[in-house]
């Protein structure tokens, strides 16, 4: 019975709505806002409950705004239909934040690449990096070919005993 009356209630809100009431989203917050943030609170637990607030209250706007998106013969009630709209924005919402972290990430990358290409100093100090590197690598050469003269040169010595 209680869920008949609230599902009427809603109607009344919507049918107010459409005749364009400006005290009906008082109504519809008043009587929607915290289920549906505590059903979202649930669903999402690693959101901020700010962005589930915002979620929630842009589907609200959005069914004041446009109240006749709503259709009732579809057999869906209005709380579910709102309740679907603020999940997805809450879904836009990570969506976009994760996009936003990767384009951050991608810019750092690219800002510090053209920091050394713009700084002279982090250039030339780049540049003595990759030098002294070299300069390994050559010693590690010069070392190896030693030692390999150096054992073939016994082994000369060990055949000609």
């Amino acid at each position: 019975m209680q869920v008949q009356v609230h599902q009427a209630i809603l109607m009344e809100i919507h049918r107010r709505l459409l005749a364009k009431d400006r005290s009906a989203l008082k109504d519809l917050v008043g009587v929607l806002l915290e289920p549906i943030v505590g059903e979202l609170t649930r669903c999402f637990r690693r959101a901020d409950e700010q962005v589930i607030r915002d979620a929630v209250n842009d589907a609200l706007l959005d069914e004041c705004a446009n109240p006749e998106r709503f259709d009732a013969s579809h057999g869906v009630p209005l709380d579910r239909y709102l309740a679907a709209a603020a999940r997805r924005n809450v879904r836009d919402w990570e969506r976009g934040e994760h996009r936003r972290k990767q384009r951050e990430q991608r810019y750092s990358c690219k800002k510090k690449e053209a920091n050394v290409a713009l700084d002279p100093a982090a250039a030339n100090i780049l540049q003595e990096v990759q030098e002294g590197q070299q300069r390994k690598i050559q010693c590690l050469e010069r070392v190896c070919k030693w030692l390999i003269l150096i054992v073939h040169a016994g082994r000369n010595r060990r055949s000609i005993r």
